[in-house]
């Protein structure tokens, strides 16, 4: 956890609270960016992956601490990605957060 920096991160286009089920919320994402890729492959979020979801980009532990900040760790429930007429590609995740802090 300490290496944050070098975490796969992105964007979140829109969330979607359910409004069915407690703390679960859509997320849908343009793309993963990353500083370090392994083997040349992008990030895949997979169901049981855990995520934090922050209004930052934290760099290490520390900065999640820090007063004033909004994050929750979110665990990754189902992928869907979704092709459009235009050719690009964006990803949605349902994905369950650890706390109603969002």
């Amino acid at each position: 956890m300490e290496i944050l920096y070098k975490a796969p991160y992105a964007e979140v286009i829109s969330p979607i609270n359910n409004s069915v089920v407690k703390r679960l919320y859509k997320l849908e994402i343009k793309s993963w960016k990353s500083r370090f890729h392994h083997h040349g492959e992008s990030y895949k979020a997979s169901p049981d992956d855990i995520l934090v979801l922050a209004d930052y980009k934290p760099e290490n532990v520390k900065e999640l601490k820090r007063v004033g900040r909004m994050w929750s760790s979110v665990s990754v429930v189902r992928t869907k990605e979704n092709k459009y007429k235009d050719g690009s590609v964006s990803v949605s995740l349902d994905v369950k957060a650890s706390n109603d802090r969002l």
